[in-house]
């Protein structure tokens, strides 16, 4: 139940915040920094995108998360064929700093909700979050 308040109060303030932005140009987009906790109860239902290298995504991963390596010549297209444009997507690299490099390409990409993760993967794992490792 708690998990499900923190998703509804998510959708809620970027639903607020969409509105009271309906009278600047359609296309712009918004970039949010979201907490460890706010991601773990919403990451089941979202478009969740990992930006490390496959070498570090090998190594343990948020469940549901895509890798696409923001070090690809082509990562904006790739992320742009995998992803809608119009939902939020939700993306962290190890620490936070290729995800917000890779938040800016992807406004400029015109995806118009996006989510970094404050602290990147280290902080989630060290939240003792969930952990997705490969076999």
């Amino acid at each position: 139940m708690k998990k499900f308040k923190l998703l509804f109060a998510i959708i809620l303030s970027v639903s607020l915040f969409s509105c009271s932005c309906k009278q600047k140009e359609e296309t712009q987009s918004v970039i949010n920094s979201i907490s460890v906790e706010d991601l773990s109860a919403a990451s089941n239902k979202i478009q969740l995108l990992d930006v490390r290298t496959p070498e570090e995504y090998e190594g343990g991963y948020i469940k549901n998360a895509i890798n696409i390596n923001f070090f690809d010549d082509d990562f904006v297209n790739q992320v742009s064929s995998k992803f809608d444009k119009n939902k939020p997507i939700f993306l962290y690299c190890k620490v936070g700093g290729r995800s917000g490099k890779a938040s800016k390409k992807l406004k400029e990409a015109g995806f118009k909700n996006i989510f970094d993760l404050e602290g990147g993967f280290d902080k989630w794992k060290s939240s003792l979050k969930t952990v997705t490792q490969n076999k």
